[in-house]
Formats: structure tokens, C-alpha cells, sequence
């Protein structure tokens, strides 16, 4: 299974290229790591963010227990400085946020540090690669999205320039 998660993320790879997004492909077994993953850092993301990392990966295997489904995650790393005073108006724009979201999630680290967006999906073995390379593009190209389109205004309720009362008015309904 390690082989065919490694030939799924080079395939995103060369789709990544293809729509001219640059990527780095990581070796777990080389780095250290307990997967391989993929890693791109966009440079102008969404309204005003920049330098936006967004890794990719399947989690890896358990050993000793058989493995019954490809597990595809995409997290983008959003800020990772943020205003620990200002973390409960965060949190709260996050519920709201989370409760609106079609999938995925966005995150805070527990240190109060990192913003994320996390999006995954459970792909079954017996999918052919074909399907499954599908699969993981639409969630990348989803996760991409939801991220882009929601982070700044997370990002401005932490640093102040978005209050919750502006935020909540920006939410459906």
C-alpha cells in the first residue's frame, strides 16, 4: 500500500504542475517522517494572506494492523502568528465559521499558534487508480478553495480589523 500512496501523491504532483502550481515531494523514509508528503507554499492566497503552506499526504500505515482504507488529508497552514488575546474571538469565528463549512475544518494548534484548514477523505483499496487520483484532486482542489475563501476573514477577527458583529454579518441567514 506505502508504494501505490507514493505513486497517488507524484500523480497530484504532475497534476499540480500541470495547473502550474509548484511542488515539493518529501520522502518520509528519507526525512524521517512517518509518511511521504507533499508540500506547495502559495504566495498570494486568497484576499491579502501570502505564504500559505499546504501539505498533503496519506496517513501512514499502523504496524501490525492491516490497512482498510486510504486516508487522503490536505491542510493548509494559514497563519502561523497569531494574537493569543484575541483567541476567544477566534474560536468563536471558527464555530460560526465550521458550522457553515461544507467540509474540512479550520483549526487552531493547541498552543493558540497555528491557524489551519484540514480537509479529509476515506478512499476504499479496492478503488482503481484512476478513481482514486480523481479523488484525492477534487479534495485538493476543494480544500484549496474552502481555505482560500474563508481564511482572510479568520485572519482579520484575530488581528482586530474584523470585529465579531462585521464577521457574523458575512455568515448565510
Amino acid at each position: 500500500m506505502k508504494k501505490r500512496k507514493e505513486q497517488l501523491l507524484k500523480a497530484l504532483q504532475k497534476r499540480m504542475k500541470e495547473s502550474e502550481i509548484e511542488s515539493v515531494y518529501r520522502d518520509g523514509e528519507s526525512e524521517g517522517i512517518p509518511m511521504d508528503i507533499l508540500t506547495i507554499l502559495v504566495n498570494e492566497f486568497g484576499n491579502g494572506l501570502t505564504d500559505v503552506m499546504g501539505e498533503f499526504f496519506f496517513m501512514p500505515e499502523i504496524e501490525g494492523i492491516a490497512e482498510d482504507a486510504l486516508r487522503f488529508n490536505c491542510i493548509f497552514t494559514l497563519s502561523e502568528q497569531l494574537d493569543t488575546e484575541r483567541l476567544p474571538e477566534l474560536y468563536e469565528a471558527i464555530g460560526l465559521l465550521n458550522f457553515y463549512t461544507e467540509a474540512g475544518t479550520f483549526a487552531v494548534d493547541k498552543a493558540g499558534n497555528m491557524l489551519v484548514y484540514r480537509n479529509s477523505i476515506v478512499l476504499s483499496p479496492e478503488l482503481d487508480d484512476a478513481t482514486a487520483l480523481e479523488q484525492i484532486t477534487i479534495n485538493f482542489a476543494f480544500s484549496m478553495n474552502v481555505s482560500e475563501r474563508f481564511a482572510d476573514v479568520l485572519v482579520r477577527v484575530n488581528d482586530g480589523r474584523l470585529s465579531m458583529e462585521e464577521f457574523r454579518g458575512l455568515l448565510p441567514g
